[in-house]
Order: C-alpha cells, then sequence, then structure tokens
C-alpha cells in the first residue's frame, strides 16, 4: 500500500470543470471572479468586507497595516504557532511578544493579560488546528483584536463565524488549507469602519499580492460544497476518537464547542522521530502539530511557555482531510493499535 499522506488537496471533478470554464473565457488576472469570492465570504462568515490577496502571510500584513502597525509597536501572538505570524510583525518594523497556550492549543485571555504593555498594538488570536478560540474574553482589554482563521474557515455557528468576532481576520487558501487555490488567501473587517481602513492598506500592496480570478474560481467552487467537506472531517474525527478511546497510549482532546477538524491532534507519551518512523513503516505519514516553538527560535527559556512546549512535546497529527478514503482511515486506525501496543508508557 503507497504511504497515506498528511495532508494534501481534495479536489474533484467539479473543481477541475470550473478553472476549465475559467480558462476557456481568457479572463484569468484579478478581476471580476476575485470581486465575487470576496462577497461569498463575506455572506459565509459574516464580514462587512473582505479582500483577497496573494497569500494568508499577505494578508495577515495587510490587517496590521490596517492597524498602523509599526516601529515601536508590540503584537501578542501565541508560541505555539507557525512562523508566518512572526514574518508579518517583523516586515511592519513592530515586534513580537509571545503567549503561552492552553491545554486546546489556543491562547487565553488569562495569559495574555501579563503581556500586555503600553505599547501592545493588538492581538493575533489563532484558532488552531480549528479550535474555536474564545474571541469574546479577550475583548475586555480593549486592544485590537485579529483573527487567524487560516486552519479554521467554518469554525463557530451559523451567526457566530470565526473570523467575524474579532476587528480583521486572515485566512489561507493554501494546498493543504480549508478551501483551496493553490496560494492564496483573504483578510476580512467586521465592521464598516475597519473596512474603510482595510481598504486604504490595501492600496499601497495591491500591484503586488493579488489573487486572480483563476484561484479565485477554484475557491468560488469549493465553497458551494464546503459544508460537506466538514462533514467528512468530523467523520472522519469521530471515527480516530472512537478508536483512542480504547486505546492506553493515545488520548484525544476533547475540543471546545464550535470548533472544526483541519487537523485531527492528539497526546501522546512523547512525539519524536522515532513515532514518524514507526508510522511510516506502517505507511501512513503523521507529524507534530507545527515545526517549531517561536520561543525557542527567540531563544526563550522552555518553563515560561509550558503549555506550548507540552504540546509539541505530545502533539500527534493525523491525517485528515475530505479525500481521506474509508480504506485509508481504516489504516490509520489499524496503525494507531499498533502504536499503542508498541510503545507502553
Amino acid at each position: 500500500m503507497t504511504l497515506i499522506p498528511h495532508s494534501k488537496p481534495y479536489l474533484t471533478e467539479s473543481d477541475f470543470k470550473a478553472v476549465e470554464n475559467c480558462l476557456s473565457t481568457g479572463m484569468i488576472a484579478s478581476g471580476a471572479k476575485n470581486s465575487s469570492l470576496a462577497n461569498h465570504l463575506n455572506d459565509f462568515i459574516g464580514t462587512k468586507g473582505t479582500i483577497c490577496c496573494n497569500t494568508g502571510t499577505s494578508a495577515l500584513l495587510i490587517a496590521l497595516a490596517a492597524l498602523d502597525v509599526s516601529d515601536g509597536d508590540e503584537v501578542i501572538i501565541p508560541s505555539y504557532a507557525c512562523e508566518s505570524l512572526h514574518k508579518a510583525i517583523l516586515s511592519l518594523g513592530a515586534s513580537a511578544v509571545l503567549s503561552d497556550s492552553g491545554e486546546h492549543w489556543v491562547i487565553t485571555s488569562a495569559q495574555v493579560a501579563h503581556k500586555i504593555t503600553p505599547n501592545t498594538k493588538c492581538i493575533i488570536i489563532v484558532h488552531t488546528f480549528g479550535v474555536f478560540a474564545d474571541i469574546e474574553s479577550f475583548k475586555k482589554f480593549n486592544l485590537s483584536i485579529i483573527e487567524d482563521c487560516a486552519q479554521a474557515f467554518g469554525a463557530g455557528s451559523q451567526d457566530n463565524k470565526a473570523g467575524s468576532l474579532g476587528d480583521f481576520a486572515t485566512f489561507s487558501f493554501n494546498a493543504t488549507k480549508c478551501l483551496t487555490s493553490a496560494e492564496g488567501g483573504a483578510v476580512a473587517a467586521s465592521t464598516e469602519k475597519n473596512w474603510l481602513k482595510l481598504q486604504k492598506a490595501y492600496k499601497k500592496y495591491k500591484p503586488f499580492l493579488k489573487l486572480s480570478d483563476l484561484q479565485a474560481t477554484l475557491v468560488l467552487n469549493q465553497l458551494e460544497h464546503y459544508n460537506s467537506f466538514l462533514e467528512k472531517r468530523q467523520k472522519v474525527a469521530n471515527e480516530y476518537i472512537k478508536h483512542i478511546d480504547k486505546l492506553t497510549n493515545i488520548k484525544a482532546i476533547k475540543r471546545p464547542e464550535k470548533s472544526i477538524y483541519f487537523r485531527f491532534t492528539c497526546h501522546i507519551n512523547e512525539m519524536n522521530e522515532k513515532v514518524t518512523k514507526f508510522f511510516a513503516q506502517q505507511n501512513v505519514a503523521v507529524r507534530r502539530g507545527v515545526d517549531q516553538l517561536l520561543h525557542r527560535k527567540l531563544n526563550l527559556p522552555d518553563e515560561d511557555f509550558p503549555n506550548a512546549t507540552t504540546n509539541f512535546t505530545k502533539t500527534l497529527s493525523l491525517p485528515i482531510y475530505p479525500g481521506l478514503e474509508d480504506k485509508e482511515l481504516n489504516k490509520v486506525i489499524e496503525a494507531l493499535k499498533n502504536y499503542n501496543e508498541s510503545f507502553q508508557s
């Protein structure tokens, strides 16, 4: 059996047809489809205005620029997060202040409270792995909030979607994200006032950061079927949980309400190369939750980030995506059982 990838794009015949139709028109640069996608994203998320751009990192940059983040400013972000957050902040001359994460991999208001200084400009709250972060609890700080929804498109409830609760929200359409255009992203504003700020900030970057209509067509088509994507992810997650609950050396972490399963992450005794190699021998690709802790990159001590360090050490991420076939799912479950027997605590 060939290796079951940890993640992969989910593309259907409908996607191919939509892209083919766009190509046949010759209208493939940034234009009407880009605008249509922005409008559909507003409707889906519940935001006042959205700009589609070339990457999720660019979306973060535009959101930070809309808040006039610059030299001397501080932006609070989790240590347990993608390096792109840090890079976007540095590109504007600001400093990143790192926060520990909670048991569900996302930062909490209690952890952020002692990180705030007179120089704090905003907080970036990441809905890590699709876990729905408690945005409302951060609003007592009276600071601007950027929601990073790269892994959480569709998390929340019908009237309370991730991306609609902060001041701005960013999304990624990278190859293996919730929706894909191969490369791409979007940034949204929750109020009319913030929408004006976003448009003003984007003018500076527009010539360099546009999303093509060809890419927008692919995302638009996937958006039509997105609820079925979420249902398939949940189905896979339910199967994992059912079997993991019977195992002694793997723990499925119960997620907060309104979360989605962009990643299926669980805890083991220690995630290391030995574990990765074991699953590879079972023809299953697994990985850590994140590649690196940002506080280690900045040479900050692990003891200041105990939850992030524990999550980094223990988190095992399993294959979960709409295109995962039943026979592949069963193979991953078989590999989990074999791991449980081979790696006694």
